[in-house]
Parts: structure tokens; C-alpha cells; sequence
């Protein structure tokens, strides 16, 4: 038999106190929106990671691609060189640069230059002949490794020819070979036959110095096979420099300003030599995205 009854029935516990109710439906808003959060939160982080590593990529490709059109066009007056058994003239050198337009069609090299090595007792004699190195003998005033005295039997490294330009051509008859990072560039490239790209340098010409670096590609007598032969047939070094911060800055023209990027020489003869940081690369900061580029 079923009795209905029209008497409340008790309350419970839960019923009794109503906040509970009220902060279990807070808990579960507030659940589900941390969850929707961190997931939103892992999206942005993917897609901060991958726009990283475009820029670093896009970066990556364009520096490589620019110092191989640099070292191309090195090689280009590698063979110049290679062919040409008399002095070339001041001005023979300035009609085959300028035709190469560098500082419009490529930023950031500053010049192209030939050096020639030197030995010490024949130094007058090499001056004496070029016109344009006449009262032009000099050493480097900046560099990152301090200019030491050279060995008294060791060739001098001589810039005999250089343009385009006033701070190009002011670096006629400069003896690089008392830099060590560009001694041991040369020397480098020398040895294998190879371009050599060298360490951080100071180009100076202004009130301040501009940092650089140098592409050596050497120039021999005939084709030497062996590092003895090299040793004994090189006739000199075209050397390019590179404006760091022209170059660098043309590579970003156009990219995220919010991306702090900083250039570093791992392997400097000196150690480790930052190259470039944008202004916004905060002080000893680790960075995001690392990726090594061999050149």
C-alpha cells in the first residue's frame, strides 16, 4: 500500500548549506577554464617556438647565402689574378671593381683588395715600384688581438690593392700580417687552398672602427697540390671585407622587430666574439633558439 504525504521531508546536509553547491560550480567554471588556458597557452608557445625557428631559418639561409655570393665574388678575382703575370695598375683594379657595383648590389662588403706577401730586405724595393703605397706603409691601429711586433724574418702581408672608395683605398699599404686574426686567416687559406673566413677585425678610416671580417681566397703561381708547393707558389691574397652590421641588418630589413637576435664567433681565434646583437637583446640573456652555422 503507498501512503502519500504532504509533509516537507528533512533536509540534508548538502541542502542545508547552499555555499557548497554554489562553490562546486565555481570549482568546475574555474577548472575548466585553467584547462582552456593552458591549452591556449601550449598553442602559443608552439607557434612563438615556430616563428623562432623561421626567423632563425630565414636568417640562417640568408647569411649563408650572402657570404657565398661574397666568397664568389673573391674567387672571381682569384682567377683574375691567377692570369695576370705583370702589376696590375690602381686603375686596371678600380675599373674591375666598380663593375661589380658592391655597394649597392651587395651590402655589406665594404671592399675587395689584393695583398701580397713580402719579405722583409725586399720591402723598400715592393714599395718603390707601386706609386700608390709611396709614404703608405702602415700597421693596423685597432684590432681585437693586440698588433704584436713581427717576427723580423716573417713576410709581411701587404694590401696593395683596394677599393671601392676613400676608407677602402685608405687601407693601402697596410701590413695585415700584424693582425694575428687575419695572419692566421691567410695563412689558413694558404695551407689548404681553401677561402678562409677570418675572426672579428676593426676596420678603422673614422672617428670610430667598424666591426668586420675578412674572406681570404689565395692566389698561387701555377696549381700546387701539396701543402709544400702551395707554401712556395703563393703569389697573394684577394681579400673581401665584410661590414658586420650593414650585412646583418640588411638580412633583417623586413623581419619581426619583437625577435632579439645576437651573433656570435664560437670558434674566434681570440675566443668566443659577439658580432652583432639587435638593440633590443637584453644583457646576458641565454637565448631561445640556438642554431650553429659552419662557415
Amino acid at each position: 500500500m503507498a501512503v502519500l504525504s504532504n509533509l516537507p521531508a528533512p533536509e540534508s546536509g548538502l541542502f542545508r548549506r547552499p555555499w557548497v553547491l554554489s562553490l562546486a560550480v565555481l570549482l568546475v567554471g574555474l577548472a575548466g577554464t585553467l584547462v582552456a588556458w593552458v591549452i591556449a597557452r601550449q598553442g602559443q608557445v608552439q607557434r612563438d617556438r615556430g616563428r623562432l625557428n623561421r626567423f632563425v631559418s630565414r636568417t640562417e639561409q640568408d647569411l649563408r647565402y650572402r657570404l657565398d655570393r661574397y666568397e664568389d665574388i673573391t674567387r672571381g678575382a682569384q682567377g683574375f689574378f691567377s692570369n695576370e703575370p705583370t702589376i696590375l695598375s690602381v686603375e686596371q683594379w678600380r675599373t674591375y671593381v666598380n663593375h661589380l657595383d658592391l655597394p649597392k648590389r651587395h651590402p655589406g662588403m665594404a671592399s675587395l683588395a689584393f695583398i701580397s706577401p713580402v719579405r722583409p730586405w725586399d720591402l723598400d724595393a715592393f714599395l718603390k715600384v707601386r706609386p700608390q703605397l709611396t709614404g703608405r706603409y702602415h700597421r693596423p691601429l685597432t684590432d681585437p688581438v693586440p698588433a704584436q711586433d713581427p717576427n723580423p724574418d716573417a713576410e709581411r702581408l701587404i694590401i696593395e690593392l683596394c677599393e671601392p672608395g676613400d676608407l677602402a683605398s685608405a687601407a693601402l699599404g697596410l701590413d695585415v700580417g700584424v693582425s694575428h686574426t687575419q695572419r692566421v686567416a691567410a695563412e689558413r687559406a694558404r695551407d689548404t687552398g681553401q677561402p678562409a673566413l677570418s675572426g672579428l677585425l676593426y676596420f678603422a678610416g673614422t672617428a670610430d672602427h667598424d666591426d668586420a671580417l675578412a674572406i681570404y681566397v689565395p692566389v698561387y703561381q701555377g696549381l700546387p697540390e701539396s701543402l709544400e708547393a702551395r707554401r712556395r707558389s703563393i703569389k697573394g691574397w684577394v681579400s673581401a671585407g665584410i661590414l658586420i652590421k650593414p650585412l646583418i641588418e640588411d638580412i633583417l630589413r623586413g623581419e619581426d622587430q619583437g625577435v632579439a637576435f645576437e651573433l656570435v664567433d664560437a670558434f674566434a681565434t681570440q675566443g668566443p666574439q659577439r658580432l652583432y646583437a639587435t638593440q633590443d637583446w637584453p644583457r646576458d640573456a641565454k637565448a631561445d633558439v640556438i642554431q650553429t652555422l659552419e662557415v
